[in-house]
């Protein structure tokens, strides 16, 4: 099955130096950039995914793999950060610093059927943990 890898972001210098950089060192690379898009591409490109790569080396808090765990995406992420913590049993982790350990996590997740489906259960189950009115009501019953 062929793939391409989408890169979803806002066009700002450092964007702009990626994509340079992809189009020269890997010119035969079946890459995408797209500009910000709206919460119905979003939707699409989260649909139509076969996993969702995070591959954050510092995290604040990691809502972008919780919205594709919500579109029942299986989500890859570093281990780096607040990632395990937050995403818990509901992703496959990966070192990001070995780019070879993630192509092989990868791999896995596109031929193991069994797998994918246990990461979509276990996002879904994981984004139940987390809502804005709960974080609404903690805040409040902190002050």
């Amino acid at each position: 099955m062929p793939l391409s890898l989408i890169l979803v972001g806002r066009s700002d210098y450092f964007y702009e130096r990626l994509k340079l950089l992809a189009y020269e060192k890997y010119p035969w690379l079946p890459i995408i950039f797209l500009c910000e898009a709206s919460d119905a591409e979003l939707t699409d490109l989260y649909h139509n995914a076969s996993a969702f790569v995070f591959p954050s080396l510092s995290e604040g808090f990691g809502l972008p793999p919780l919205e594709a765990m919500a579109h029942s995406t299986p989500v890859l992420a570093s281990n780096a950060s607040c990632l395990p913590e937050i995403l818990d049993q509901a992703a496959l982790y990966f070192d990001p610093y070995k780019p070879k350990e993630l192509a092989g996590q990868m791999k896995q997740i596109l031929n193991d059927e069994n797998l994918r489906q246990k990461l979509i259960e276990n996002g879904l189950k994981q984004v139940q943990t987390y809502s804005w009115q709960n974080c609404a009501q903690l805040t409040l019953d902190e002050y």
